[in-house]
């Protein structure tokens, strides 16, 4: 009960204030030590005042006992709820049970030294609805002087930090994943700073380059730790870009390093991008770089073995040329053919309808084009040929041979020609055959004119024996030089084969502590099965990071597995590809309901499986990509175009007459079409990975099969109104 005397409405602290002044005054102060309210010293009331009119928790704890006053907004940070208070005016000790004993403390000291204290981010334990919660807050304490200076209590303001507090540890933790992802990046990555041009971070690969451990670089000027690198040039780029802040990138630059205890030279390609501070001063530079050295010695091998070809080629006793591609590009030819031709060395890198139009009309390069098509060697003797030679058309006679040349995947990409110009012999049969009419219609007469004709003829066929012979040795060149292309074309294809072997050992290498991450994880998972905790919580989370890791670690090796071209001449019924793809999803499709409509499909040349990876990733995203309120509907047709009805973002690495265009169509979200472009680039995502799952990988893998079948891949949509992916293939 209030005490009797003075009205309660006569002091301005108790007026208005919310629900704890209605407890204030509904409380028999007169049972306490501190008596009725006209007692109670001003500077309390003045307090108080404060106290009860401020939006801002605070709360007093006043006298010997350090009785309780706090506002309204002042319960959550005693883990209270509307309804909940403790009653006011009760000692601390009694108000701050076991958790709050630390503030009790803090309490006690700040009144007996007079010195505030402040307490950052205190958790305070709540049970709002019957679920228990942890709350943050910080606490300020000060101490409360009577009007005649003596300390008489305790101020407190405070303030929540929960989300302040949540949100820095989230920051932790995704710096933490950050460093990790960081540390086993598969190129080198580094930091380094302006200050002497210090190491500040170091991943593994990057120690692996420079064969350094991380100990050695972080802390350290670059220089003193790579003195072999003083006066290549490098320490003058990293400070060019922190002066300019021009991001800084080349390719295949050759680095003298010491690696293994001597000095090697090796190739890398680098990006050296500036990163600037929030102060935005010069920062760091960050360092990229990866290991070219096995690219750059590959093509080098391959230049040499071009090169010897080129030689064999030019200093070979016989006619030889080399036409590439299917519009016979004369890349080579030698002194003897250009003699045959009648052409200088302007005919090279030139068309072969350009380099000799007089063959339009002759059946040469209808041959040459059957023979690029079919992969089938052709070989032919005493053929006619028309040559415009000094601005006279001749006929000439040649033997002849024609052999394709494949590349790594099979494919002919060129047709080496071998000629040997026989007119002479040629003609002097025909007069020969001429001779031998006239001979059986002389009479007896001529005996003695045909035995000297005869004469003639044997001479005739000794020079033709003769010729034989040279034919017979040219032939064997031909043979040694047919051995050392085979040879060649044995090393590209022994070099492409440990490429895959290598991705194969990268991804295996890389997933290996991946899984050990995973299985450690369902390990501490289920010792703490049965806890509510943070620690829990945090571990499901590292199993879905290192679930997505494994993923796009798998994504990428599929995506260079699709890089290095297949076998794409067999024939593949596309209706048999649409069946095993759905197989595949059949579990999707019928969680989704969605509905789809597999139209006539066509066969088409290509590798079954790489077309297989196609159409999964296509038919995939119309099902990930729905509406949230309707089915999908799926379409998949196909229709006949002609080359000139492509669209101008198709541009095919060989050009036919016809294409097949098989369209993919859904009903779901959609996208904005001036993205159309950047969702075939390789990790490119136009959602958030909270929204759709995924690892950006898959359009690249499908532009990457359409351009290895020879066509190409483009999509039309709008937001909300669904997407249709079109397949340009080859008929």
């Amino acid at each position: 009960m209030v005490s009797t005397g003075t009205p309660v409405q006569a002091y301005a602290f108790l007026n208005g204030g919310g629900e704890m002044v209605a407890q204030l005054r509904a409380y028999d102060w007169t049972q306490t030590p501190l008596g009725p309210f006209e007692r109670w010293p001003a500077s309390l009331r003045t307090t108080l005042g404060i106290l009860f009119h401020s939006q801002s928790p605070m709360a007093l704890f006043w006298g010997d006992e350090l009785r309780c006053f706090y506002n309204d907004a002042y319960r959550p940070a005693l883990g209270q709820a509307s309804g909940q208070a403790r009653p006011l005016g009760s000692p601390a000790r009694e108000v701050f049970t076991d958790p709050g004993v630390e503030m009790y403390g803090v309490i006690n000291r700040v009144l007996t030294s007079q010195e505030a204290v402040l307490l950052e981010n205190r958790p305070v334990h709540i049970d709002p609805n019957g679920r228990p919660e942890v709350a943050y807050w910080t606490f300020s304490y000060s101490p409360v002087y009577t009007e005649f200076g003596l300390p008489a209590g305790v101020f407190v303001t405070c303030t929540e930090t929960t989300q302040a507090v949540l949100t820095q540890r989230q920051l932790d933790a995704s710096k933490k994943q950050a460093l990790a992802v960081f540390d086993q990046a598969p190129v080198g990555v580094a930091l380094i700073s302006a200050d002497r041009l210090t190491f500040q971070l170091a991943n593994q690969c990057c120690c692996a380059l420079i064969d350094r451990q991380a100990d050695q670089l972080i802390g350290r000027a670059f220089l003193d730790v790579l003195p072999e690198l003083a006066g290549q040039g490098f320490d003058d780029l990293l400070m060019n870009v922190l002066e300019t802040g021009l991001m800084q990138r080349a390719e295949e630059v050759p680095v003298t390093l010491r690696r293994h205890g001597q000095l090697e030279t090796i190739y890398i390609d680098y990006t050296l991008q500036l990163l600037r501070s929030d102060a935005g001063d010069h920062g760091e530079v960050l360092v990229m770089l990866t290991d070219a050295t096995t690219r750059v010695v590959n093509r080098q091998a391959l230049a040499e073995t071009e090169a010897r070809f080129r030689v064999l080629v030019e200093e070979a006793p016989v006619a030889t040329c080399l036409f590439v591609g299917r519009e016979l590009r004369i890349e080579v030819a030698n002194q003897v053919m250009l003699n045959i031709w009648g052409k200088g060395n302007g005919v090279l890198n030139k068309p072969l309808a350009d380099a000799l139009p007089e063959l339009n009309g002759q059946p040469f390069p209808e041959l040459l084009d059957r023979i690029y098509t079919t992969g089938e060697p052709y070989a032919t003797i005493g053929v006619p040929i028309d040559l415009s030679v000094d601005g006279k058309v001749k006929r000439h006679y040649f033997d002849f041979t024609y052999k394709p040349l494949r590349d790594t995947t099979g494919a002919v990409y060129a047709i080496i020609d071998m000629a040997i110009d026989v007119t002479e012999q040629v003609l002097a049969k025909q007069k020969l055959e001429e001779s031998e009419n006239r001979y059986r219609l002389l009479s007896a007469e001529l005996e003695v004119q045909v035995q000297a004709r005869t004469a003639e003829l044997e001479v005739a066929n000794e020079e033709l024996r003769g010729s034989n012979e040279e034919i017979a040795a040219s032939n064997e060149e031909y043979a040694v030089i047919n051995e050392e292309l085979e040879e060649a074309n044995g090393l590209l294809l022994r070099s492409n084969d440990s490429l895959e072997k290598f991705a194969y050992v990268a991804s295996h290498d890389l997933q290996e502590p991946l899984r050990k991450i995973q299985q450690f994880g369902d390990l501490l998972k289920t010792r703490y099965a049965d806890a509510a905790t943070e620690e829990f919580r945090y571990l499901e989370r590292m199993q879905l990071a290192a679930s997505r890791m494994s993923t796009l670690i798998r994504d990428l090796l599929n995506f260079s597995r699709i890089s290095v071209h297949r076998d794409t001449s067999g024939p593949v019924p596309l209706a048999t590809i649409i069946s095993s793809v759905l197989v595949d999803l059949e579990l999707t499709v019928q969680e989704t309901g969605a509905q789809i409509e597999v139209g006539a499909l066509p066969m088409v040349a290509g590798d079954p499986l790489q077309l297989g990876q196609l159409f999964l990733n296509l038919l995939s995203n119309a099902l990930k990509f729905r509406q949230p309120d309707q089915p999908p509907c799926i379409r998949v047709t196909s229709a006949a175009v002609t080359a000139h009805e492509l669209p101008p973002s198709i541009r095919p690495n060989r050009l036919v007459n016809l294409y097949y265009r098989i369209d993919v169509a859904d009903n779901g979200i959609g996208f904005d079409d001036k993205y159309v472009d950047r969702i075939f680039q390789i990790f490119q995502r136009l959602h958030g990975k909270s929204a759709y799952t995924g690892t950006g990988i898959g359009l690249a893998i499908c532009e990457r099969v359409a351009i290895n079948h020879g066509g190409g891949i483009t999509a039309v949509s709008q937001p909300g109104q669904g997407a249709t992916f079109s397949v340009y293939l080859p008929a």
